[in-house]
């Protein structure tokens, strides 16, 4: 390294001795000279200098992407090709300005070395650039095998290594190329497929083998479709590396480069969108053997979310890749800001209704819910609307949206399940029976499996047109409707039983009609104050009797 300084520090010198600053290109000479030190010097390894040597190239006509990857290039077939024209920097004029100065003119117009002056001083202009890899084949070849054996001693590019060993057969010109180059861009077209399925292959079978080792459950028919899109990687890199040999000319070069590049971004997009796909399903198959039920409502919204996000940031990147103007688009879209924030208001309420969802839990993936008339099991929680299957198996999509503001009535998230119901019995039914009824639907409750034992009621409450109404209010202590439904089956069973037991009758809706006949004698009559009298004492007896406290009523079980 230390010598490659040396030979920079004397260059230096040289080219001051000789009245022309290093990096100077005001004039013809003091850019050809130049050129000329720098590429001595990036020979060496020096980057810096190679970059110094670029900078005396008119890549205008190349895209800024390609420029960083064609300028080196294309600086070392004109250093190639100054060398074997045997260049001579005192030859060129050192005046500030004039006519474009030629260091060399093909006489059958296949090539030229021009210095041209721009605003950057003393340039090698755009034809020279265009016709470097011409100019540099017929220069190789016009110089005879001695010329020929020398190149290929110390070759500065595989390109110039490749080209005097193609055979003179394939160096015929068939639409912008020779032979040889199409047979090179065919081979690097069907190497590249080859390396794409071998590729597949081996990332598909080391993937199964570390998901298998790390006992993550994944769909094989997932990770198969996830390795395409690397495949497509691999080769469009194998393209990228390979076609700098075939020496294209810069306009073929510049769309084979930009197709390949456009082929490594879509395959670098799919690749994200596939991951996503195969960590989603291995976290959907993890949550599947977990109780809690929040894990299968967010899996399914992150998936989405992600994938929105990939596609919309991938169809960024794309576009970028293909050199197009992002910002100036994203200027243009501003103009019309208003209209897509219109437009989009309603997918923004979905948005922000889906993490309502998340955050604030109302309900979860499973639980039965009433919203807004909609009653049934949530099924998927999505990033715009959530999916409810009624209980007539059909789906509705409910638009996150009216999350932010509905009522949701979770039933799935009851402790209890209420039930309250009326057993009529008939009125020829005996008080003490009665009584006994409903202390023996107490029992049942009490014993019953599912049902709520510090709180139930079981009271007569009512007589009716058809009979006398006992009260039955209990909880069941079921999450689960089907559950509940078998709970109550058993305990309606077992009133019956019982009422069966006590020989107490089931009342049902009927009419009875009484038929007197008129007797000679007169009834008992009672004044209104002797009416009352009468039927306060009565009362009186009745409690004395129920109770041996007297006065007092009964107290209630």
């Amino acid at each position: 390294m230390k010598s490659v300084w040396l030979v920079g520090v004397l260059v230096c010198f040289a080219g001051v001795a000789n009245g022309q600053a290093l990096g100077s290109r005001e004039t013809p000479r003091g850019s050809l000279q130049t050129f000329l030190q720098f590429m001595s010097i990036a020979e060496g390894g020096d980057g810096r200098a190679l970059l110094e040597a670029v900078d005396c190239l008119d890549l205008s006509e190349l895209p800024a992407a390609q420029r960083d990857t064609l300028g080196p290039l294309y600086a070392g077939q004109l250093y190639s090709v100054l060398q074997q024209l045997e260049a001579k920097p005192g030859a060129a004029p050192t005046t500030r300005e004039g006519e474009p100065y030629v260091v060399y003119y093909d006489a059958l117009g296949r090539g030229a070395v021009i210095l041209e002056r721009s605003e950057r001083g003393w340039v090698f202009n755009s034809a020279t650039i265009r016709t470097l890899p011409v100019l540099s084949a017929l220069l190789t070849q016009s110089k005879g095998p001695a010329a020929r054996a020398q190149a290929s001693e110390k070759p500065k590019t595989v390109y110039e290594w490749l080209l005097p060993r193609v055979p003179h057969s394939l160096r015929g010109r068939a639409f912008l190329l020779e032979h040889w180059q199409w047979l090179g861009l065919a081979l690097i077209w069907l190497t590249g497929i080859l390396l794409d399925r071998i590729s597949m292959w081996m990332l598909l079978t080391a993937t199964l083998r570390m998901l298998k080792r790390r006992k993550v459950d994944v769909d094989e028919k997932v990770a198969r479709g996830s390795t395409r899109p690397f495949g497509l990687l691999v080769m469009s890199v194998f393209w990228w590396v390979c076609v700098g040999v075939l020496g294209l000319p810069a306009n073929v070069a510049y769309v084979v480069v930009l197709a390949i590049r456009f082929v490594a971004a879509v395959a670098g997009v799919w690749a994200a969108y596939r991951v996503v796909d195969v960590v989603c399903s291995a976290l959907e198959k993890r949550s599947l053997r977990t109780e809690n039920r929040f894990d299968d409502l967010l899996v399914p919204l992150v998936r989405k979310s992600a994938k929105v996000a990939v596609v919309v940031f991938g169809l960024v990147f794309v576009a970028d890749t293909l050199d197009f103007s992002v910002s100036s688009l994203l200027a243009g879209l501003g103009l019309a800001g208003m209209a897509v924030a219109l437009a989009a208001q309603d997918t923004v309420k979905n948005f922000f209704g889906s993490l309502t969802v998340v955050l604030d839990r109302p309900f979860e993936v499973g639980d039965w819910v009433l919203i807004d008339g909609v009653e049934g099991s949530v099924e998927e929680v999505g990033f715009r609307s959530t999916r409810v299957r009624t209980f007539y198996n059909s789906v509705i999509s409910l638009p996150n949206a009216k999350l932010l503001t509905a009522t949701v009535d979770n039933m799935g998230a009851r402790h209890y399940r209420r039930w309250k119901t009326t057993v009529q019995v008939t009125y020829d039914t005996p008080p003490d029976r009665l009584e006994a009824m409903c202390e023996g639907i107490r029992e049942l409750v009490r014993r019953a499996e599912l049902t709520r034992k510090d709180y139930f009621q079981v009271y007569v409450t009512g007589m009716a047109a058809s009979g006398i109404d006992i009260l039955v209010y209990v909880f069941f202590a079921t999450p689960d409707w089907g559950r509940e439904l078998r709970a109550r089956h058993q305990l309606i069973l077992d009133i019956l039983r019982l009422a069966k037991k006590l020989d107490v009758g089931i009342a049902f809706p009927s009419q009875t009609l009484y038929l007197t006949r008129p007797t000679d004698s007169p009834e008992e009559t009672f004044d209104t104050a002797d009416a009352m009298g009468h039927g306060r004492k009565l009362a009186r007896e009745l409690l004395e009797a129920a109770s041996p406290s007297g006065g007092n009523a009964p107290a209630l079980p």
